[in-house]
C-alpha cells in the first residue's frame, strides 16, 4: 500500500452523516470495527480510496484530506463486484492537508482519474449541479462521443433526481451540450465551438440537406396558408 496516495472527501471536518468528530493531524481510532472480518459490511471502519479513484467520491462532500495509515492499523482492501473498485478500510486513519474542492482540485483529480467509463458519466451529473464547468466540458470532450451520446444522456438524467428549480446554470449548459452532440440537426453549432466539434461527414451532409429542405417546405405550405 505504500505507493498509492490514499484521500478522504468530507463536508469539511464532518464524517459524512456517522457522526465521528475527526481530529485534524491526529490518529483517529474507531471502535466500530471488526478487524478480524474480510466482510466489508462487518468490517465497518473509516472508508477511503486512492487519488485516482477519487474523482466519484467528490459528491460527498467539499473538502480532500490527505489520508495517512498508522503502521499499527488493521486495513481492508474491499475487492468486491458489489462494490465499486478503490475503496478501502481501516480502525485507524490520520487525515491532513485538507484542501478545498474548487475548479482546480477538481480538474487535478480528473486528470490523475482511472475509472470505469459509466463512473466519468454519473460524475458529469453532480459536477455539473456543482459548477464545475470546466471539468464537465473537459469530460464532455474527452469522453462523449456520437456513438455512446444515448447512453451518457440517460446516466446523466438517472443518476441524480433533480427538478427544474434545482438545475444550475451549469447542469442546463451540459444538457444542452449532450443534446446537441446527439442530434445531428444541431452540427452546424459545433462548428469550430468547443468542448465537442462534431465531424461534418457526407452522411452527416446528406441528413442536415433533407432536415433544410423539409422545413423549406414547411414554411411555404404555412405562409401560403397566411
Amino acid at each position: 500500500m505504500a505507493d498509492k496516495k490514499y484521500v478522504r472527501i468530507m463536508k469539511e471536518i464532518d464524517s459524512n452523516g456517522n457522526g465521528y468528530p475527526f481530529k485534524l493531524n491526529e490518529i483517529n481510532e474507531t471502535d466500530r470495527c471488526n478487524t478480524k472480518s474480510k466482510d466489508p459490511k462487518e468490517f465497518g471502519g473509516f472508508n477511503f480510496t486512492t487519488e485516482d479513484k477519487a474523482l466519484r467520491w467528490t459528491i460527498r462532500g467539499n473538502t480532500l484530506y490527505e489520508v495517512e495509515i498508522p503502521t499499527d492499523a488493521k486495513t481492508l482492501e474491499i475487492v468486491d463486484e458489489t462494490y465499486p473498485e478503490g475503496i478501502y478500510k481501516s480502525n485507524k486513519i490520520i487525515i491532513k492537508n485538507p484542501k478545498e474542492l474548487t475548479e482546480n482540485i477538481i480538474m487535478d483529480l480528473y486528470k490523475k482519474s482511472d475509472l470505469p467509463e459509466t463512473s466519468y458519466f454519473q460524475c458529469l451529473a453532480f459536477l455539473a449541479l456543482r459548477n464545475y464547468k470546466e471539468v464537465c466540458r473537459k469530460i464532455i470532450k474527452d469522453k462523449v462521443t456520437e456513438e455512446n451520446v444515448k447512453t451518457v444522456i440517460k446516466t446523466f438524467k438517472s443518476f441524480l433526481s433533480v427538478s427544474e428549480k434545482e438545475k444550475t446554470d451549469c447542469y442546463k449548459e451540459v444538457e444542452e451540450m449532450l443534446e446537441e452532440i446527439k442530434d445531428i440537426r444541431l452540427i452546424n453549432q459545433f462548428i469550430d465551438r468547443e468542448p465537442y466539434i462534431k465531424q461534418l461527414t457526407h452522411k452527416n451532409y446528406h441528413t442536415i440537406l433533407k432536415n433544410i429542405t423539409y422545413y423549406q417546405n414547411f414554411f411555404q405550405k404555412i405562409f401560403k396558408l397566411a
